[in-house]
C-alpha cells in the first residue's frame, strides 16, 4: 500500500532551505485547487502556525507535510519531488490520480471515479 503522501530526498532538502528561519514547527501544507489548464492545480505554501482543522499531517524524509482534507482522494500516492537545471527550478508531483497532466506539470484532470464537481479548466500560464 502506497504512503499518503512522499517527498523525495531533493524536495526535502529544497524545503528545508525554504522553510530554514521560519521557526520549529514550520511545514509545507499542499492541497487542490480548481483551476489551471487541466481542470485542478496544485498549492504547495509554507504553514507556520497550526494547520487548518481535518489537515492530514505526513513525515516524510524528515519534512512535515500537511495534506488538505478536501484534497486527499486526489493526492494519496503522490510523491514530491524538486528538479532543477539550467532552465528552471521546481517543485514536481507524480500523481498516480492523475489521469492526464498540463505540459507545465502545474494542472492535472483526475482519473475516473474521482469526484469532477470542482474541475475548472482555465487557460495555462506558460
Amino acid at each position: 500500500m502506497p504512503n499518503l503522501f512522499d517527498v523525495t530526498d531533493r524536495a526535502a532538502a529544497r524545503a528545508r532551505q525554504l522553510l530554514s528561519g521560519r521557526g520549529p514547527d514550520a511545514a509545507l501544507r499542499v492541497r487542490v485547487i480548481p483551476g489551471g489548464c487541466s481542470g485542478l492545480s496544485y498549492a504547495l505554501a509554507p504553514l507556520d502556525g497550526p494547520a487548518p482543522a481535518g489537515d492530514q499531517r505526513v513525515e516524510s524524509n524528515g519534512l512535515a507535510v500537511y495534506v488538505e482534507r478536501q484534497s486527499l482522494l486526489y493526492l494519496a500516492g503522490t510523491t514530491l519531488d524538486y528538479e532543477s537545471n539550467i532552465f528552471a527550478s521546481r517543485f514536481t508531483f507524480k500523481n498516480p490520480n492523475a489521469a492526464e497532466a498540463c505540459s507545465c506539470g502545474e494542472s492535472f484532470a483526475p482519473r475516473a471515479g474521482l469526484p469532477t464537481d470542482n474541475v475548472r479548466p482555465t487557460p495555462c500560464k506558460k
